[in-house]
């Protein structure tokens, strides 16, 4: 980032704790996001990452579908140098005469991928906000779960199965909540972690809103597909010289994808850390000639 790392902030009891300002320069993060209705097509729409005084990236995004509005905001750190989490809520609210069925998700990448094992652990958050006629969250049938951790696009870690149901008469709010892997993260995880992320599936009364908020941590062995046994050397022609000189100035400043090596130290972004690579390593690779 610009050569500055940013210190990560840490979960302690199921807490986030930010962490210092950044500094300049940060990678841009794509996450997708989703939903449908009762048997529907799924619509898939994108959210890039703003970053955050924090140090982290908050994603938000309003879609208003006339008679339903489906938002998400979420800040997420992607770096996992110490716990990669994410940490906010998908809310829906039906303006409508009739209750809807609603499937929502959000997942966004992280980078460096963990990999051997990893550990989980959260804190969810289901609030009903009802009008004067009362109203319910519900889930049954053919859903599983209510809310779920996800991992790569699966279900990690699911709260709240089904048959659900938690009801208000008349208007106002109320809220169910439940804390798992604590200490947060301890939980065992997948042995793979590319993506962490939200799945919601629930029936929702008419009139009232859903608000699903979910803290969703993960931690574990990193595995920096950028590992390189000659840093510097972008092109692995076994010397870093100015060939591997210039494709970095080339990408100078811009975001890299996970496993370019042009990226040496894997933080997303091309930047003076690269540059140093270059130049502190120049000459024949270890081990060769």
């Amino acid at each position: 980032m610009s050569g500055l790392h940013c210190s990560k902030g840490s979960v302690i009891g199921g807490i986030f704790l930010a962490a210092a300002a950044c500094g300049l320069g940060q990678a841009q993060v794509v996450a997708m996001a989703s939903y449908s209705f009762g048997d529907g097509p799924e619509v898939l729409t994108a959210i890039t990452g703003n970053p955050t005084p924090s140090g982290n990236l908050s994603f938000v995004k309003v879609i208003n579908l006339g008679e339903y509005k489906i938002t998400f905001n979420y800040a997420a750190d992607v770096n996992p140098e110490g716990n990669a989490l994410i940490n906010g809520n998908t809310t829906v609210d039906n303006y409508s005469a009739a209750p809807i069925s609603v499937t929502t998700s959000f997942n966004v990448p992280i980078c460096p991928t963990l990999l051997g094992s990893s550990n989980i652990g959260g804190l969810c958050t289901v609030k009903l906000v009802a009008n004067a006629n009362g109203g319910a969250i519900t889930c049954g049938g053919d859903q599983e779960y209510l809310v779920a951790g996800m991992i790569d696009g699966q279900p990690a870690y699911t709260v709240f199965h089904c048959p659900f149901i938690m009801g208000k008469t008349g208007a106002g709010s109320t809220t169910t909540n439940a804390m798992f892997g604590t200490p947060i993260p301890s939980l065992e995880g997948p042995t793979v972690v590319k993506s962490i992320g939200q799945r919601n599936n629930f029936t929702l009364s008419d009139g009232d809103k859903a608000v699903f908020t979910l803290m969703f941590a993960t931690n574990g062995n990193i595995f920096n597909p950028l590992t390189n046994p000659c840093p510097g050397d972008v092109n692995h022609d076994g010397v870093v010289n100015k060939d591997d000189l210039i494709e970095v100035l080339a990408a100078f400043g811009a975001p890299a994808a996970c496993g370019d090596y042009v990226d040496t130290d894997g933080n997303g972004f091309v930047d003076s850390v690269d540059l140093a690579a270059i130049i502190g390593n120049w000459g024949p690779c270890p081990g060769g000639d």
